[in-house]
């Protein structure tokens, strides 16, 4: 650690604390150098602690660094805030507009929204039919339950030479946190949203409301909440800049903003009284706003066919959009490292930094590097302005992409859109054919029938097997007709539409497990089945798990800032663990429990998203397995069947198999006491029947 040797004779020294020193050995401590000189320093056993020696006819005392906030935030109006925060949210909806266009376009697809609207009622208003066969969206959902049946939770392993029990620590605490956030649902709304359009969105981050100690929080963000500045890399690490965005109510506002009660006040105001005659409305930091019959308050921005309309307040229903800007703050800080205790550390906010320098074995170094900027607004109000303190230092959101190349990002929907319009109009072209063409009909003359009734006992019979008809003049017998033959090339057509969205979406029917002789296959081989049918679609899951990796080093991160070790400790000791053995670091006495974690840098620890034995899903295809193995003749006790199984109240279960073996027991028993009994009187009979044939003893010989 690093210390401080207070000021004295004018001036003072920085210690720096090793870590890394061998048990039997004692501490070891060193000064930096000023004014000429250094401190020697020694570790007294005594007082268990570190007494800096004389030097130049002085000492120092040792105390703590007091470090002071580097501000990076420049001093600027509120009204210049704003206005700086809409230029950047127009630029960066306007560069990812064509983007964000075909994501609602694909999840209006995927909800059946998939005429044109103008088209469609051109359509119904001459009775044309416009009927919608989501085939795409059936494909979409098989592929959200096979996620849905191989969920997996997050495994961690230690580094080299680092403490699996550590390792095993972090499996529990995060199962823990999944279990409150219902982390699996979660996980299937981000992939469906990855599915569709493209792009689903992990959050994290703590929550005080419920507990005072802070519960870390992992849930879904809708893809549509958040706006992305521009960026080429998966894990967002050139991305600059994003923005949030939410409407709350003005009342809930001033709840959570108290000190901003006043000024949400007056920037309602001005837009409820603004004069709407114009259609627009100047604020004083100079931007327009569109205004709607004194409801709505919008910005306008791109202009010609790329304009859009972003809500801002709506005055009805007396809320704000209130927008959440993540940017990065770039900045040169002077790190120290010490590399025999792997230790290094910003002290780009302590005075003389470089002296650090002159300890033995520690590096200054100029490093690039970045904080995060979080600037909440609403209207013109600036509601906070601060820098993160996640210790992660990022974005607190994490991405699964589909299909991310140049800038352009996709899902599964925006590939088969064109083949899904021509799904449905030619299934409707059918419709319109089979509804309006007649394949026969029948010609007659006036003298035809003799009378209406016996006309109208032909046309009633006329469509029946054998019917018969009077005519009254042979000669002018009805004569039938063909009709218009129906075009069975608009129903290839159609085949060929469906044959290839088949194609394109690249989800094979094998992966059901229902194709060729399926009902003869195994389990394992119907699983193995299912994964080769999904080859063309490996890219989503990779994606997700690559996710989710991201995800983990975040709540990593988390973990180490928000739980002390005793309640990391609790929390293993109380984790849900069915069917699992309880973990091996329960074993450790408490106190050398407590001084591991206290010790250990949890962020050391490389993640591997991988099929823990955890997940729900995994337990159930093992237990599968396991009873395939039983039938084939493994002797596999039923009682570790049972424990393995996700059944009921298999406690209950395992208790009467329990009673009933040992009833069958002591049935065994009783039955094997009761032969035992029989021969022992069999034997007694036996032996008195031998004496009485044998000569009387005793008596005179």
């Amino acid at each position: 650690m690093l210390k401080l040797a207070a000021k004295n004779d004018g001036h003072y020294h920085y210690v720096y604390v090793f870590e890394n020193i061998e048990q039997d050995q004692e501490p070891v401590a060193q000064s930096s150098k000023n004014k000429g000189h250094k401190h020697e320093i020694v570790f007294d056993a005594d007082i268990r602690d570190f007494v800096i020696l004389e030097a130049e006819g002085h000492t120092h005392a040792l105390t703590d660094v007091e470090r002071k906030e580097i501000s990076l935030i420049k001093k600027q109006k509120d009204e210049d805030k704003v206005s700086e925060l809409h230029d950047l949210y127009q630029f960066s909806y306007s560069n990812d507009k064509e983007n964000i266009d075909n994501a609602e376009e694909s999840d209006d697809f995927y909800n059946g929204i998939q005429w044109d609207e103008g088209a469609k009622r051109k359509l119904e208003s001459v009775s044309r039919a416009t009927l919608t066969i989501n085939e795409a969206a059936s494909k979409i959902d098989m592929l959200i339950g096979y996620q849905r049946q191989n969920r997996s939770d997050f495994k961690f392993y230690p580094v080299e030479e680092g403490d699996s029990k550590v390792a095993e620590v972090l499996d529990f605490v995060v199962k823990n946190i999944n279990d409150n956030s219902e982390y699996q649902y979660e996980e299937t709304a981000v992939a469906t949203d990855q599915f569709i359009v493209g792009k689903g969105i992990f959050n994290v981050y703590v929550d005080y409301t419920k507990n005072l100690e802070g519960e870390i929080v992992i849930e879904n963000m809708p893809w549509g909440d958040i706006v992305f500045g521009p960026y080429t890399k998966f894990d967002l690490s050139d991305c600059e800049y994003l923005f949030k965005k939410k409407m709350f109510s003005k009342a809930k506002l001033e709840q959570m903003f108290p000190d901003k009660a006043k000024d949400l006040t007056e920037d309602f105001n001005y837009f409820s009284e603004a004069d709407g005659g114009d259609k627009t409305v100047q604020r004083v930091f100079g931007k327009q706003y569109v205004i709607s019959k004194g409801e709505a308050i919008s910005m306008e921005f791109g202009g010609g066919t790329d304009n859009t309309t972003e809500v801002m307040v709506d005055i009805k229903k007396k809320s704000y959009k209130v927008f959440e800007a993540w940017r990065k703050v770039y900045r040169i800080a002077k790190v120290m490292s010490v590399l025999n205790d792997e230790f290094a550390d910003d002290i780009s906010d302590l005075p003389s930094a470089d002296s650090i320098g002159t300890i033995d074995g520690v590096e200054i170094n100029d490093v690039e590097t970045h904080n995060m900027r979080v600037t909440k607004y609403a209207g013109g109000v600036i509601l906070s302005d601060e820098i993160s303190d996640v210790p992660y230092n990022d974005f607190d959101i994490t991405v699964a992409h589909a299909k991310f190349r140049n800038g352009k990002w996709y899902g599964k929907m925006e590939e088969v859109k064109d083949v899904q319009r021509e799904v449905n109009k030619r299934t409707s072209q059918i419709v319109d054919i089979m509804n309006k063409c007649a394949a026969y009909g029948w010609i007659y003359g006036n003298n035809t029938f003799r009378n209406n009734v016996d006309e109208q006992n032909f046309l009633d019979q006329a469509g029946t097997p054998g019917f018969a008809v009077k005519c009254d003049d042979t000669q002018q017998k009805p004569e039938l007709v063909q009709g218009i033959k129906f075009p069975g090339e608009i129903v290839q057509l159609e085949q060929m539409a469906t044959e290839k969205m088949h194609r394109i979406m690249n989800i094979p029917m094998n992966m059901m497990g229902l194709q060729g002789n399926s009902r003869d296959l195994s389990g394992r081989a119907i699983i193995e089945q299912r994964r080769q049918g999904l080859v063309a679609n490996e890219y989503l899951f990779d994606n997700l798990n690559l996710a989710k990796k991201l995800l983990a080093k975040k709540i990593i991160a988390l973990i180490q800032e928000v739980y002390t070790p005793e309640r990391i400790l609790r929390l293993i000791s109380n984790v849900n663990t069915e069917g699992m053995k309880k973990p091996e670091v329960l074993q450790m006495e408490r106190e050398e429990l407590i001084a591991m974690l206290e010790n250990s840098d949890l962020t050391k620890y490389d993640i591997v998203v991988s099929q823990s034995p955890f997940s729900d899903t995994i337990r159930q295809a093992n237990h599968q397995l396991l009873t395939e193995t039983m039938a084939q003749g493994a002797p596999v006790p039923f009682e570790y069947w049972v424990q393995q199984s996700d059944l009921p109240n298999k406690d209950d279960l395992l208790n009467l198999f329990q009673q009933q073996r040992q009833a069958e027991q002591q049935a065994v028993q009783q039955a094997q006491q009761t032969e035992i009994a029989k021969t022992q009187i069999a034997a007694q009979s036996k032996l008195q029947g031998n004496n009485s044939n044998a000569a009387p003893t005793g008596g005179p010989q």
